[in-house]
């Protein structure tokens, strides 16, 4: 299974091919027409920094210290923390149902993945991930699969792109898709990223300040919890329990 093309290689393809359509996003604070492009679905990367695996990247990385605690910071291209980013991945998928949906074959891609300008999959991980889980396991009867549309970003940075799936990925109505921990593990992580207090935070994934500060106190009584069994960072083990 390819998990991402090398960095040149990636980006002489993107540059190279012409747009089939337009897609219409706020980001950078206004609303763009950015170009649709079709890739090979071996082309784009996992984005590491992914909101929605926050807490099970925190216990695969208790589960391996050898590995340091930089392993999903330390270099995004790696091949290595993209495959343990494609695991962590196919554990949600099959939670979520979404492998069961795409297995239908009339189910097909509906909306673009969105990629940065490397072609990293800044929305979409998931449903890349199944796609490829499918494609892999029957190219034959998931062809429709072998490529795919995304969306490609401008240049940017972190923080645009950061607020970008928050706003696409925390609204109120996609927000249950999260498990509390996660949703509050990616809160903190963004936090101590940029630099944001509560006020800042809140703004930033659409919420209040209470809840802001609530989900911070429910994680801090979860790590405590969590310490005094010898199970640190093992939040799946709470994830129910909010």
């Amino acid at each position: 299974m390819e998990l991402g093309w090398t960095f040149v290689k990636r980006r002489a393809h993107l540059e190279e091919l012409k747009p089939t359509g337009q897609h219409r996003l706020e980001f950078q604070d206004r609303l763009q027409q950015l170009p649709v492009v079709h890739i090979p679905i071996g082309l784009p990367k996992y984005r590491l920094f992914n909101g929605r695996t926050a807490s099970l990247q925190e216990e695969w990385l208790s589960e391996h210290p050898e590995k340091g605690e930089d392993f999903f910071r330390r270099d995004p291209e790696l091949t290595e923390a993209q495959k343990v980013q494609h695991e962590l991945l196919s554990k949600l998928i099959r939670g979520a149902g979404l492998l069961d949906y795409f297995q239908d074959t009339s189910n097909k891609q509906v909306d673009p993945l969105i990629l940065d300008i490397n072609g990293f999959v800044i929305n979409g991980n998931r449903r890349l991930c199944a796609w490829r889980t499918l494609y892999e396991l029957d190219c034959t009867k998931y062809g429709h699969f072998g490529h795919v549309d995304a969306v490609l970003l401008p240049p940017s940075d972190d923080k645009a792109i950061d607020k970008l799936e928050g706003t696409l990925q925390v609204e109120p109505e996609i927000r249950d898709d999260y498990t509390w921990d996660a949703l509050a593990n990616m809160m903190r992580l963004r936090k101590q990223h940029h630099k944001l207090d509560d006020k800042a935070l809140a703004d930033f994934y659409k919420m209040t300040e209470k809840q802001v500060r609530d989900l911070q106190e429910m994680l801090e009584y979860a790590a405590v919890y969590l310490g005094a069994r010898g199970k640190s960072r093992h939040w799946s083990l709470v994830s129910d329990k909010e």
